[in-house]
């Protein structure tokens, strides 16, 4: 039987699509995985996975779960295996231990963070696991800080739904050096009864982000609207998880070098800090680094929506505090989530189409269902889908290279500097 939707409650329609069902699918999720109990954490609990405090070519930072606090928290890591025998490591380091406050179950969230480490290298590791015993090893590699080609994958908008979940093992498979995550990750709104809906997101991530050479998967994040509860107060109240998970220095905006054809900028769209705020630091950031070959920004709201509206406020203000900014310094690409669809943007500089200008890439579908395309016919939209997706980027000396990704694993589109 044919769908007979009048006009007249067309748009009704599309809200159940794109707002009530990703809701109640996600209040279903959090509901049964409460139901669940301890399974939940299990998931979880004493898994690695791994963010950056300081230079990612030289550093690194372990984070685990567990469900109570270790007798130490303690990481033995070395440049070669060691197939998980603790003594035979070179190196140990000893961490800190936290919970977030008013978290129901109390976990603990361990963390340690490895410094002085040789670029470009892969390190074997093992934590401290239950009864002070130590886990199995486990990998991860270092930076190259040699100008180097750099190959990582970013997306935004991901919830801990199956499709997230493939849209993982896609990325895994392939073997990227670090994921850029530009907001919107679990959809837990900062809420603490919802950390069986972080549990579901994090066991997406640890199953799926890993190489096909075993090694861990590192993650930059970018903070969205979702992270946070709206509440007032300080930002760790504000968005509770997004700080007591992820340790990447304490800020909703900041910058890592990745070598020196790449810097990644890290954006917080106003659901912290006010764009203006940023704006002295932003402009800081580019001149300081200014002899890194190609600075990109990841941000959660996007300066050229795909779906939402062009004057809707998160937007304008991008538009006008950051993009001068973006145009001064010659960004190549900046990537932009939220409107959960697929998207690539002309070049624009000063508002207009100029080949000169930055191409934005969006915008946010890497594990929500996607939402339909109502600015296809504005004049910045070069191509622009209702496709869940992720984009695998390359960068080096001579440019940054990017293909756009499904959910059936096709490349669907492709854009690249100088195009």
């Amino acid at each position: 039987m044919k769908s007979m939707v009048s006009k007249g409650n067309s748009r009704n329609v599309r809200f159940v699509r794109c707002v009530l069902v990703p809701v109640i699918a996600l209040a279903v999720l959090s509901s049964c995985a409460w139901a669940q109990g301890a399974r939940t954490a299990e998931w979880v609990y004493n898994r690695p996975y791994l963010t950056w405090q300081g230079d990612p070519c030289t550093t690194m930072t372990i984070n685990w779960h567990s469900e109570e606090a270790p007798k130490k928290v303690e990481v033995r890591y070395d440049t070669e295996k060691r197939e998980g025998k603790a003594k035979k490591y070179a190196h140990k380091v000893e961490g800190k231990s936290w919970q977030i406050p008013g978290l129901p179950d109390g976990r603990f969230i361990n963390s340690v963070e490895l410094t002085g480490l040789a670029p470009g290298t892969a390190h074997y590791f093992v934590l401290t696991g239950p009864k002070g015993k130590f886990s199995e090893e486990f990998a991860f590699k270092t930076i190259p800080n040699d100008g180097s080609p750099i190959h990582f994958v970013t997306g935004g908008d991901q919830s801990p739904s199956p499709a997230a979940r493939k849209l993982c093992e896609l990325s895994g498979k392939e073997a990227p050096m670090f994921t850029l995550i530009g907001g919107d990750l679990a959809y837990a709104n900062g809420d603490l009864k919802n950390a069986r809906i972080w549990d579901g997101w994090l066991k997406n991530w640890m199953d799926g982000m890993v190489t096909p050479d075993g090694l861990l998967v590192p993650m930059v994040l970018a903070i969205g609207n979702h992270e946070t509860n709206k509440e007032i107060g300080e930002q760790e109240e504000i968005a509770p998880f997004y700080f007591g998970y992820f340790p990447q220095g304490g800020s909703v905006f900041f910058s890592r070098v990745f070598g020196p054809n790449l810097q990644i900028i890290a954006l917080d769209s106003g659901h912290i800090v006010s764009h203006s705020k940023q704006t002295p630091w932003l402009r800081e950031q580019f001149e300081k680094n200014a002899g890194v070959k190609h600075h990109i920004p990841v941000y959660h709201v996007p300066f050229w929506p795909s779906h939402r509206d062009f004057e809707g406020g998160g937007s304008v203000a991008g538009r006008e505090q950051w993009m001068p900014l973006f145009d001064e310094f010659k960004v190549p690409v900046a990537f932009e989530n939220h409107d959960h669809t697929f998207k690539r943007t002309v070049a624009i500089r000063n508002g207009e189409k100029n080949p000169e200008g930055t191409v934005y890439l969006g915008d946010g579908c890497m594990g929500v269902g996607a939402r339909e395309i109502k600015n296809g016919d504005a004049w910045y939209i070069e191509k622009a889908s209702s496709t869940q997706h992720f984009w695998v980027v390359d960068v080096d000396a001579n440019g940054v290279s990017c293909r756009a990704i499904d959910i059936e694993g096709r490349e669907f589109d492709q854009w690249k500097t100088g195009n």
